[in-house]
């Protein structure tokens, strides 16, 4: 019955992705609390996980032209470093402190979200 329930968390994660959604985050707190995985190796999942979305997402968008290539090259690079840098920051940390982190961060987003509306 867990694997259902993982299947549908990963659809629902896939179509929030797809959809533009910063979905990551649902990922990672469903495997750390439900699943009881470690705060790094939730963080590899959801970008082994993300990839696959994104890349299906870019497909769709791409063939509608709702992209900026000028601008899609611009992101790529320096999101890619960013994820290098960033990468190589989890390792400093305690899973327990990467965890209040990204808690801190989603509270954050989403208050700004609902400030913004």
């Amino acid at each position: 019955m867990v694997i259902v329930f993982d299947i549908l968390v990963s659809l629902v994660v896939g179509v929030l992705a797809g959809l533009g959604v910063g979905s990551g985050g649902l990922l990672i707190l469903y495997l750390t609390a439900a699943d009881g995985m470690g705060q790094l190796a939730a963080q590899g999942v959801n970008l082994a996980v993300f990839g696959f979305a994104l890349g299906a997402a870019v497909l769709v968008h791409l063939h509608r032209r709702e992209i900026s290539l000028p601008i899609l090259g611009f992101v790529v690079v320096f999101g890619a470093l960013g994820a290098v840098v960033g990468s190589l920051l989890a390792g400093l940390f305690s899973a327990e402190a990467l965890r209040t982190g990204l808690g801190f961060l989603l509270l954050f987003m989403g208050t700004m979200t609902l400030l913004r509306k």
